[in-house]
Protein backbone atom coordinates (compact mmCIF):
# COMPACT_ATOMS: atom_id res chain seq x y z
CA UNK A 1 0.00 0.00 0.00
CA UNK A 2 3.17 2.21 0.96
CA UNK A 3 5.12 1.69 -2.45
CA UNK A 4 1.38 2.70 -4.23
CA UNK A 5 0.63 6.06 -2.24
CA UNK A 6 4.91 6.55 -3.20
CA UNK A 7 4.29 5.81 -6.71
CA UNK A 8 0.83 8.06 -6.73
CA UNK A 9 2.72 11.13 -5.36
CA UNK A 10 5.71 10.81 -7.75
CA UNK A 11 3.27 11.27 -10.78
CA UNK A 12 1.48 13.73 -9.35
CA UNK A 13 4.86 15.87 -8.66
CA UNK A 14 5.80 15.19 -12.58
CA UNK A 15 2.33 15.80 -14.10
CA UNK A 16 2.46 19.64 -11.81
CA UNK A 17 5.97 19.96 -13.56
CA UNK A 18 4.53 19.50 -17.17
CA UNK A 19 1.66 20.86 -16.74
CA UNK A 20 2.77 24.51 -14.89
CA UNK A 21 6.49 24.61 -17.49
CA UNK A 22 8.83 24.46 -14.36
CA UNK A 23 9.85 20.99 -16.05
CA UNK A 24 10.98 22.93 -19.11
CA UNK A 25 12.45 26.00 -16.44
CA UNK A 26 14.73 23.40 -15.03
CA UNK A 27 15.46 21.21 -17.86
CA UNK A 28 16.96 24.48 -19.32
CA UNK A 29 19.05 25.60 -16.71
CA UNK A 30 20.59 22.13 -16.78
CA UNK A 31 21.70 22.74 -20.65
CA UNK A 32 24.67 24.58 -22.07
CA UNK A 33 24.09 27.84 -22.78
CA UNK A 34 25.42 29.27 -26.18
CA UNK A 35 27.13 32.39 -25.96
CA UNK A 36 27.78 34.66 -29.07
CA UNK A 37 30.67 37.04 -28.69
CA UNK A 38 30.58 39.28 -31.56
CA UNK A 39 33.92 42.21 -31.73
CA UNK A 40 34.25 44.84 -34.46
CA UNK A 41 37.88 45.99 -35.28
CA UNK A 42 37.20 48.93 -33.44
CA UNK A 43 36.57 46.80 -30.28
CA UNK A 44 38.31 43.98 -30.05
CA UNK A 45 39.22 40.90 -27.46
CA UNK A 46 41.67 42.75 -25.23
CA UNK A 47 44.64 40.37 -25.21
CA UNK A 48 47.47 40.26 -22.72
CA UNK A 49 50.76 40.59 -24.85
CA UNK A 50 53.33 37.46 -23.82
CA UNK A 51 56.97 37.97 -24.08
CA UNK A 52 58.94 36.33 -27.00
CA UNK A 53 61.39 33.55 -25.36
CA UNK A 54 64.20 35.90 -26.20
CA UNK A 55 62.79 38.92 -23.75
CA UNK A 56 62.48 36.56 -20.90
CA UNK A 57 65.51 37.12 -18.17
CA UNK A 58 67.00 35.65 -15.49
CA UNK A 59 69.56 37.03 -13.67
CA UNK A 60 72.35 35.54 -10.78
CA UNK A 61 74.75 37.32 -8.32
CA UNK A 62 77.66 37.27 -9.36
CA UNK A 63 79.10 35.49 -6.18
CA UNK A 64 80.59 38.35 -4.47
CA UNK A 65 81.49 40.39 -7.23
CA UNK A 66 80.14 44.49 -6.25
CA UNK A 67 80.57 45.55 -9.48
CA UNK A 68 78.65 48.72 -9.78
CA UNK A 69 76.42 47.78 -6.92
CA UNK A 70 77.24 50.56 -4.19
CA UNK A 71 76.19 47.59 -1.71
CA UNK A 72 75.80 43.81 -2.74
CA UNK A 73 76.75 42.19 -5.30
CA UNK A 74 76.16 42.41 -9.13
CA UNK A 75 74.20 40.11 -11.22
CA UNK A 76 74.68 38.63 -14.06
CA UNK A 77 72.27 37.79 -17.58
CA UNK A 78 72.10 33.72 -17.39
CA UNK A 79 71.98 32.79 -21.28
CA UNK A 80 69.86 29.82 -22.88
CA UNK A 81 73.39 27.92 -23.29
CA UNK A 82 74.33 28.64 -19.76
CA UNK A 83 76.69 31.98 -21.01
CA UNK A 84 76.51 34.18 -17.85
CA UNK A 85 76.83 38.14 -19.29
CA UNK A 86 76.96 41.58 -17.71
CA UNK A 87 73.25 43.39 -17.45
CA UNK A 88 71.82 46.21 -17.80
CA UNK A 89 68.48 46.92 -19.04
CA UNK A 90 68.77 47.50 -22.82
CA UNK A 91 67.49 51.21 -24.34
CA UNK A 92 64.37 51.63 -25.05
CA UNK A 93 62.74 48.67 -23.09
CA UNK A 94 61.93 47.63 -19.42
CA UNK A 95 62.67 44.90 -17.39
CA UNK A 96 59.77 43.36 -15.15
CA UNK A 97 60.96 41.40 -12.20
CA UNK A 98 58.71 39.06 -10.82
CA UNK A 99 60.38 36.34 -9.01
CA UNK A 100 63.41 35.69 -6.76
CA UNK A 101 64.25 32.59 -5.29
CA UNK A 102 67.96 31.28 -3.40
CA UNK A 103 69.67 30.75 -0.26
CA UNK A 104 70.79 32.87 2.45
CA UNK A 105 74.18 31.69 4.03
CA UNK A 106 75.98 32.93 7.20
CA UNK A 107 78.82 34.71 5.91
CA UNK A 108 82.20 33.41 6.79
CA UNK A 109 83.37 33.88 10.16
CA UNK A 110 80.34 33.75 11.68
CA UNK A 111 78.36 30.60 12.23
CA UNK A 112 74.97 30.47 12.94
CA UNK A 113 73.93 29.05 16.26
CA UNK A 114 71.02 27.84 18.23
CA UNK A 115 70.91 31.60 19.46
CA UNK A 116 70.67 32.82 16.29
CA UNK A 117 67.04 31.23 15.77
CA UNK A 118 63.64 33.24 15.24
CA UNK A 119 66.05 36.34 13.71
CA UNK A 120 64.68 37.34 10.35
CA UNK A 121 66.73 36.55 6.98
CA UNK A 122 66.65 38.73 4.40
CA UNK A 123 67.43 38.91 0.44
CA UNK A 124 67.41 41.92 -1.03
CA UNK A 125 67.22 43.14 -4.73
CA UNK A 126 67.89 46.46 -5.25
CA UNK A 127 67.50 48.16 -8.98
CA UNK A 128 69.75 51.15 -9.41
CA UNK A 129 69.33 53.74 -12.27
CA UNK A 130 69.13 56.59 -13.72
CA UNK A 131 66.96 58.96 -10.47
CA UNK A 132 65.44 55.00 -9.64
CA UNK A 133 66.78 53.20 -6.89
CA UNK A 134 63.93 50.69 -5.43
CA UNK A 135 64.02 47.28 -3.73
CA UNK A 136 61.68 43.93 -3.23
CA UNK A 137 62.62 41.47 -0.98
CA UNK A 138 62.02 38.09 0.49
CA UNK A 139 62.23 37.50 3.91
CA UNK A 140 61.97 34.22 6.19
CA UNK A 141 62.92 33.28 10.10
CA UNK A 142 65.89 31.42 10.54
CA UNK A 143 64.87 28.23 11.96
CA UNK A 144 67.10 25.41 14.30
CA UNK A 145 67.46 23.50 11.10
CA UNK A 146 68.26 26.60 8.92
CA UNK A 147 70.76 27.68 11.61
CA UNK A 148 72.11 24.04 11.50
CA UNK A 149 72.48 23.48 7.55
CA UNK A 150 74.21 27.26 7.80
CA UNK A 151 71.62 28.04 4.74
CA UNK A 152 68.07 29.23 4.55
CA UNK A 153 65.96 29.06 1.22
CA UNK A 154 63.74 32.32 0.51
CA UNK A 155 61.82 33.12 -2.25
CA UNK A 156 59.23 35.97 -3.24
CA UNK A 157 56.76 35.84 -6.03
CA UNK A 158 55.44 39.63 -6.99
CA UNK A 159 52.47 39.28 -8.83
CA UNK A 160 52.76 42.97 -10.62
CA UNK A 161 56.30 42.80 -10.84
CA UNK A 162 59.21 45.44 -10.10
CA UNK A 163 59.59 47.58 -12.96
CA UNK A 164 63.22 49.00 -14.30
CA UNK A 165 63.62 51.41 -16.10
CA UNK A 166 66.71 51.36 -19.01
CA UNK A 167 70.20 51.42 -17.86
CA UNK A 168 69.40 50.31 -14.58
CA UNK A 169 71.17 47.52 -12.79
CA UNK A 170 69.63 44.85 -10.21
CA UNK A 171 71.99 44.41 -6.92
CA UNK A 172 71.74 41.91 -4.74
CA UNK A 173 72.73 41.96 -0.95
CA UNK A 174 71.23 39.62 2.17
CA UNK A 175 71.46 39.89 5.74
CA UNK A 176 70.22 38.10 9.16
CA UNK A 177 68.88 40.01 12.30
CA UNK A 178 66.41 42.15 14.21
CA UNK A 179 64.62 45.35 12.85
CA UNK A 180 67.21 47.40 14.85
CA UNK A 181 70.36 45.49 14.21
CA UNK A 182 71.22 43.29 11.93
CA UNK A 183 74.77 41.65 9.88
CA UNK A 184 75.57 40.73 6.23
CA UNK A 185 75.10 37.43 5.33
CA UNK A 186 75.66 35.63 1.92
CA UNK A 187 73.65 35.00 -0.70
CA UNK A 188 73.24 32.76 -3.70
CA UNK A 189 69.77 34.36 -5.71
CA UNK A 190 68.21 33.74 -9.20
CA UNK A 191 65.72 36.47 -9.81
CA UNK A 192 63.40 36.40 -12.92
CA UNK A 193 61.20 38.54 -15.12
CA UNK A 194 60.48 39.64 -18.61
CA UNK A 195 61.78 42.74 -20.83
CA UNK A 196 58.85 44.80 -22.60
CA UNK A 197 59.40 47.83 -25.10
CA UNK A 198 59.26 51.23 -23.06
Amino acid sequence: MQLLVASAGILLLALTLIASNTGQVIGQSLKPQLVEVINSEARPVPVAAVPVAADYVTLENDFGEPGDCPFGTSTQRILPDGTRVPFAVPRGRVLVLTDMQGVVSASFPAVWSSSHVGLIATMRATIQGVGQTQSFEARAQLNAAGASAQALALESHLQSGVVAGPGAIVCLGASVGKPNSSFTANAQARLQGYLMNQ
